[in-house]
């Protein structure tokens, strides 16, 4: 199998990363916004979504996440983003007049992730014919039900899962 560059056979297993690898995290992300607008009665239209990503982009800033490097922020990542992710929540439905509560918003944001996910092309047929050969696994930092939501079209072709969430 020299298709995917090289002698690759040799490796029994393959970890790959889910977010801007596997899934366009970008357009995933967005669709996941519009689907969080319109649970809470807002128009997912362009400027409530610019709006919306407004909110979110000054909530991760606030959140001090953005540098995993950091073991202090290692350890109250996975909180400290559930924390991030209702911030977002609580910031959209004050300025965007939101009919659900933040808890329900960032519940059904975490929710769309996984329904609106978007793959990056060609990934299922890679995927596909590497788990012809080799072992697929997942290695992620992410929020286990924000993490596996994404992978439910891929799952026939993942062995095992590593996301930090569950790890010690």
């Amino acid at each position: 199998m020299t298709a995917f560059g090289g002698n690759i056979m040799k490796y029994p297993f393959i970890l790959l990363d889910i977010d801007g690898t596997l899934i366009n995290f970008d357009k995933t992300f967005s669709n996941a916004f519009a689907s969080t607008l319109e649970f809470g009665g807002c128009m997912a239209n362009e400027i409530n979504i610019k709006q919306y990503h407004k909110c979110n982009d000054e909530a991760w800033y606030e959140s001090g996440l953005d540098n995993v490097e950091d073991s202090s922020v290692c350890r109250i990542y996975h909180p400290g983003y559930r924390k991030y992710l209702l911030n977002t929540s609580r910031k959209a439905k004050e300025r965007m007049n939101l009919s659900k509560t933040p808890e329900d918003l960032t519940s059904h944001f975490i929710q769309a992730m996984g329904r609106f996910s978007v793959l990056n092309s060609n990934v299922l047929e890679v995927c596909r014919q590497l788990s012809q050969n080799h072992t697929l696994c997942i290695a992620s930092n992410g929020l286990t039900d924000l993490q596996m939501g994404k992978l439910k079209s891929l799952a026939s072709y993942i062995s095992h899962y590593f996301i930090s969430e569950n790890m010690n």
